[in-house]
């Protein structure tokens, strides 16, 4: 149930950022507390580790490169904090770890190639892009079943 509530904030959320809305208020100390926070606990229940912070960062008003840039660098130390926790709690084994490695190749491929397509000044470009990204996240995150 929880997961459904986070995909449907996220989608909701997502809806209202695209209309152009972006907060008023600055990024202190105790709003990426709260977020991280906040980050942390629907991440370890639901495993939906990005869009909470990501979202703040969309809905703040800082330009496409500096977002951009926040973005990148939460996902990059998520990236790197989490197999070692997942090892700890024993859900990352041998075999999810092969699967892991696999998958990096591809990856850093298309790492490159966003990194080449990005403009700093296509700011509703980029906002765009950002949303949709955010929306497959949103959708591919509910616990449909078949």
């Amino acid at each position: 149930m929880m997961r459904w509530a986070v995909c449907v904030w996220v989608l909701t959320t997502v809806a209202v950022l695209s209309t152009g809305w972006r907060r008023h208020s600055k990024d202190g100390a105790r709003t990426r507390l709260a977020t991280g926070a906040a980050t942390g606990l629907v991440g370890g229940a639901t495993g939906l580790t990005g869009p909470l912070a990501v979202l703040l960062h969309l809905s703040g008003r800082d330009g496409a490169e500096r977002t951009r840039a926040n973005i990148a660098v939460f996902l990059s130390l998520l990236s790197v904090l989490m197999p070692p926790l997942r090892v700890l709690s024993e859900v990352l084994g041998p075999l999810q770890a092969s699967i892991g490695l696999a998958l990096l190749p591809g990856y850093a491929l298309t790492t490159a190639v966003r990194q080449a397509l990005f403009r700093p000044g296509n700011e509703r470009f980029f906002r765009v892009v950002a949303h949709v990204a955010v929306a497959a996240a949103g959708v591919a995150g509910m616990p449909v079943r078949q």
